[in-house]
């Protein structure tokens, strides 16, 4: 369960999680096979960030997914599990320079959790250039590169690294 997923988390001595919705990006597998079933609830890819949703599943509306994204954000951001795995952990003692650190970023991290701002959207695209000529040039290096489902999931991380600037999480 979630429930379970989030108390591994906190028992697992990660310093700094992160965590990203899956995201059925053009031109890979994932996109066809979730089209396939009408999953796939947003076909806008300007539109697409690790913080949101754009799949139904056999349970949950893409909403509800957000929702629960941001709730385990919340729990495992909350003041006593940053101090917990930062400041109160055994870590303190052997690299309290790094763990210092870390409790900064995690309290960056709980700030933007609580406004609820995970990834930007990739605004520069719509300030700067025409959104067709950027979707075109998406769609065929997307069909170049998404052979497989390796390939589609390294689209996945280059998206996010290009699109929405996180390439210090990936």
């Amino acid at each position: 369960s979630l429930d379970e997923t989030i108390e591994f988390i906190k028992n697992s001595n990660i310093i700094a999680p992160k965590f990203y919705c899956y995201t059925p990006i053009p031109g890979t597998i994932l996109n066809t096979e979730m089209n396939k079933l009408g999953r796939v609830v947003d076909q806008n890819i300007l539109d697409y960030r690790p913080s949101k949703s754009v799949l139904n599943t056999p349970h949950f509306t893409a909403d509800e997914v957000t929702e629960q994204y941001w709730r385990v954000y919340n729990e495992l951001y909350s003041i006593k599990n940053i101090l917990k795995r930062t400041i109160l952990n055994k870590r303190m003692l052997k690299h309290p320079g790094r763990t210092i650190f870390f409790f900064g970023v995690n309290m960056v991290y709980r700030g933007n959790i609580k406004r609820k701002i995970a990834t930007p959207k990739f605004n520069l695209v719509s300030q700067f250039f025409d959104k067709s000529i950027f979707y075109s040039a998406i769609r065929t290096f997307i069909s170049k590169a998404a052979v497989s489902r390796t390939d589609g999931a390294y689209m996945q991380l280059f998206l996010a690294s290009e699109i929405y600037g996180e390439t210090s999480s990936l």
